[in-house]
């Protein structure tokens, strides 16, 4: 007798969808991956074994400082943002082929702040690069911002140095809560294309 789909928790089935999907390209190659509450040693266990997974092939300094820089934004949001109660758990596979980094991740949070993040979201890839850039300096130079964040400027900072269109998609897994999903990729060369 073997486990329903029901009692396998819905981290475990996002996961295992984007590890098989993973698999499916060609040339793929797991270069991080964790699973269960994110704390900050995993963390940076995490951004360590990206970091030098990227200077070993070779990677310029500036597509690092772009996987590193969206994978530390989508790492924060997770520690700040997800969800403190029993579903707390979240994935974050990374992986990289010959093109292109991708990152898959996913975390609970309340089903208000799942909406509002798919609909900040879907704007974000309807627009621009320069109005990503517009936007992005008038969130930096808002007086407003918190330490704890700036209401978007996580979003707007992932935005600007991966690929778009950013995938997510979330499902409720509790009357109040919901588990995000997220596909990020960063391209493997330069912007000038080298």
């Amino acid at each position: 007798m073997g486990t329903s789909p029901q009692s396998v928790p819905h981290y475990v089935r996002s996961m295992t969808a984007a590890r098989d999907d993973m698999l499916a390209l060609e040339g793929a190659k797991l270069i991080g991956e964790f699973t269960g509450r994110l704390d900050r040693p995993s963390f940076e266990r995490v951004i360590a074994s990206v970091e030098a997974h990227s200077l070993a092939r070779g990677d310029g300094l500036s597509v690092r400082k772009r996987l590193v820089g969206v994978l530390v934004e989508a790492l924060e949001n997770i520690l700040r943002h997800g969800d403190q109660g029993p579903h707390d758990h979240c994935y974050i596979l990374v992986h990289g082929t010959e093109a292109a980094y991708r990152i898959d991740l996913g975390n609970a949070l309340p089903l208000a702040r799942a909406a509002l993040l798919l609909h900040r979201i879907d704007i974000l890839n309807e627009m621009d690069e320069a109005d990503i850039k517009e936007h992005y300096l008038k969130f930096l130079a808002n007086d407003s911002r918190t330490i704890t964040g700036g209401a978007g400027l996580g979003l707007l900072s992932i935005a600007r140095r991966c690929q778009r269109p950013i995938l997510a998609s979330s499902v409720a897994i509790t009357s109040d809560q919901a588990f995000l999903d997220l596909r990020l990729q960063v391209v493997r060369r330069d912007r000038a294309g080298a």
